[in-house]
């Protein structure tokens, strides 16, 4: 990476660690909407699983709304999805095969029902499930029949032994990393017709982890194809494009100080990526140029850190965020902030003197700008959707300008939390200087 790119990565950094506390970019839902149960520890793991249950090294994690169990004429339930984590000491998958039920699969061990140190999973709509079977060096993969995981079959060898380390949804295909020879290999549905995915004129170095955006899936907006890869066992970001050449690299350490570790990405509605800090425990957001639009060390109004995460998945239709921790995980909505908001007197082109307002948002948002005139709201600019990432603006009508002593932002996210969420920023109008 040139110096230039590192001094201005540096900079964003910067930018996003002073946001203030309480950061916004993903809330808890209504109580109302999870009875309380937002972030959940090992009491609560026990209270649905039993006494004698509990997670031990979790890993991977996958959401997914089950064509099986949508029922088109209610809309009320699209929002209830199947989740599918990897208990990876107990040999298990944990899964919720209904809305108020939790169930699990397999045990410790080789072979068929059996599972040794898996890592990662992935899920899609009709119930096809694959698991990074790591300890076992084989990809296995079942399928949801009448809210139950059954066992399908197995691979071992695609041009040579592999050595899963996570998986990914999309385009038709599951996409694996096989960290013992640095590739990329697509499934089918149901583990058939394996490829090694190419990578032109670049080599993966032991990857961890993959995500993936497909313009051609469901609940994809960026309009463009994405792959993006941890590797440098979790210190580096590598991105591609649909040929298989590189578009952008990252350091953990351009970022945030190590020690630290990323382990599972992934991608939401926009084709930004999320990913966790397992050793610190941040959420960092990064635009598909891999800039930082985010960094939380602490999520909403809960002061409390995450406890080493691991697994994430995101249901790109609602931002539905869910992450796993050490012993417990948490449930969230994409919210919205703004960030660095600044004001300015700049000259237009038309050659007067104008307001230039600069800021950031995390989010793809509804931003409206308001003057405050005593006690009295003037809109200056009505709501409009902004992408995340920077935004700059002029202000220049002198008549409702004319006696504001401030000038007011106000921000909502496009989906998930757009009910319930709206953030608000206020800037004093600087003094016109002659």
């Amino acid at each position: 990476m040139s110096s230039r790119l590192r001094a201005m990565l540096g900079v964003l950094l910067i930018a996003v660690l002073s946001a203030w506390a309480g950061d916004k970019t993903y809330v808890f839902p209504p109580p109302a909407h999870t009875l309380g149960f937002d972030r959940v520890g090992d009491w609560e793991l026990k209270l649905f699983l039993g006494l004698g249950a509990g997670f031990k090294n979790p890993q991977g994690l996958a959401a997914v709304k089950l064509k099986s169990q949508d029922d088109p004429e209610d809309k009320k339930d699209d929002i209830f999805l199947t989740l599918y984590g990897v208990n990876s000491g107990k040999g298990q998958i944990i899964y919720n095969p209904s809305r108020f039920e939790v169930s699990s699969f397999g045990k410790r061990g080789s072979g068929v029902g059996r599972f040794k140190d898996p890592l990662g999973i992935a899920a899609n709509v009709d119930g096809n499930v694959a698991i990074a079977d790591t300890g076992n060096r084989r990809v296995v993969f079942l399928r949801m029949n009448d809210s139950k995981l059954e066992w399908v079959g197995s691979v071992d060898d695609v041009d040579g032994g592999i050595l899963p380390t996570d998986l990914t949804w999309g385009g038709g295909h599951f996409w694996a990393t096989d960290a013992s020879r640095g590739r990329i290999i697509r499934f089918g549905p149901e583990g058939e017709s394996p490829e090694v995915w190419p990578i032109l004129g670049d080599s993966l170095r032991t990857p961890r982890g993959i995500t993936v955006h497909v313009p051609s899936d469901s609940w994809a907006r960026s309009g463009r194809f994405q792959l993006l890869i941890v590797d440098d066992q979790g210190q580096g970001l590598r991105s591609y494009d649909k040929n298989g050449a590189l578009q952008e690299s990252r350091q953990l350490s351009d970022f945030m100080a190590p020690p630290g570790k990323f382990i599972y990405p992934v991608c939401d509605l926009h084709g930004h990526y999320i990913l966790a800090d397992s050793v610190s425990g941040r959420l960092l957001k990064l635009d598909r140029h891999l800039r930082p639009l985010a960094m939380m060390k602490t999520i909403d109004d809960d002061p409390r850190p995450l406890e080493h995460p691991r697994g994430l998945a995101i249901w790109r239709r609602y931002g539905q965020l869910f992450i796993v921790e050490e012993e417990g995980g948490a449930y969230l909505w994409t919210g919205t902030d703004i960030f660095d908001p600044e004001l300015t007197w700049k000259k237009h082109r038309n050659g007067k003197d104008a307001l230039m307002l600069n800021l950031r948002l995390s989010e793809a948002s509804i931003l409206s700008i308001h003057a405050l005139k005593g006690e009295i709201e003037v809109a200056l600019r009505a709501e409009r959707r902004r992408s995340a990432g920077s935004v700059r603006q002029w202000i220049q009508n002198d008549d409702l300008l004319a006696g504001a002593s401030e000038i007011i932002l106000r921000a909502r996210p496009t989906y998930s939390a757009k009910k319930t969420l709206l953030v608000e920023r206020r800037l004093s109008i600087p003094e016109l200087k002659p």
